[in-house]
């Protein structure tokens, strides 16, 4: 008798093959195309990072380059005891240049040297010559001979009352008879008056 079949019973399909030998060849294409890009990407960065490392490392070594040769050409450390004792002698000589300028100039408040030499020249009675002048800070120095030593004492009190002194008055005379020619006098003026026994200070 007839009998009806389904041909589309899964019993009457074929079975699909997972694991046959196309499909094993189709995956194994697959993950070696994969495994080759994966490679190519890894080694075009490791290339790079290669590179970058480098770079890096000669811009270390040029900068470790350049530190080293400024620390060479900076000074040896000194002891600082020696650079005290430097400064000490050079502010020593800077106070000796500035008493120079000073006295070149006639000192802080005074005229310069030559401003005396011409006011002692204008006002210097005749038996007398000056030998000695010296200008430090607000003091005056002078000396000399003197032929009449009575003309000493007011020839001085004129120039202490000269605008050029000012608050500068000789308030020192010393006066000896010179070893040499008969009735020559010596003499020492000081606008500062002379050092006390003891106190240190003196010529």
């Amino acid at each position: 008798m007839p009998q009806q079949v389904n041909l589309f019973n899964p019993i009457l399909l074929a079975p699909k093959r997972y694991f046959s030998a196309a499909a094993m060849v189709q995956s194994l294409g697959a993950l070696v195309v994969g495994l080759a890009l994966l490679g190519g990407w890894t080694a075009a960065e490791t290339r790079q990072l290669r590179a970058g490392l480098a770079a890096s490392g000669a811009a270390h070594e040029a900068e470790k380059r350049h530190l080293d040769a400024a620390l060479a050409r900076l000074p040896a450390p000194r002891d600082r005891a020696a650079l005290e004792q430097e400064l000490a002698q050079s502010e020593r000589a800077l106070a000796e240049i500035r008493e120079r300028l000073e006295a070149l100039q006639g000192g802080p408040r005074g005229a310069p040297p030559a401003a005396w030499l011409e006011l002692i020249a204008a006002t210097a009675p005749p038996p007398l010559w000056i030998t000695e002048l010296r200008l430090a800070g607000p003091r005056v120095e002078l000396g000399g001979a003197t032929l009449q030593p009575e003309v000493l004492r007011p020839w001085l009190e004129r120039l202490g009352r000269d605008p050029l002194a000012g608050d500068r008055g000789f308030v020192a005379l010393r006066v000896e008879q010179g070893d040499g020619a008969a009735g020559v006098w010596t003499f020492h003026a000081d606008s500062a008056p002379p050092a006390r026994p003891g106190t240190g200070a003196g010529r």
